[in-house]
């Protein structure tokens, strides 16, 4: 899981983009590329999480115990 947090109070949310626009995409990505996502307010502004699946690391597990070295 990853967590950001600012002190912009607007919570973020999809934004819907043409193809020339330059902007706008970075949720789209964050969508497409994680299992899920959310956000919250804080006292200080919010927080963003994202949870994204690693190849090879068995759900439930950690990351540490599931990596070994690349073969010399």
């Amino acid at each position: 899981m990853t967590e950001v947090t600012d002190s912009g109070p607007d919570l973020p949310q999809v934004q819907r983009t043409s193809d020339e626009d330059e902007g706008g995409r970075g949720l789209q990505v964050v969508n497409m590329l994680c299992r899920s996502w959310g956000s919250c307010k804080t006292p200080d502004g919010k927080l963003v999480w994202a949870e994204q699946d690693l190849p090879g690391v068995h759900a439930g597990s950690s990351p540490a115990t599931e990596w070994s070295a690349p073969p010399d």
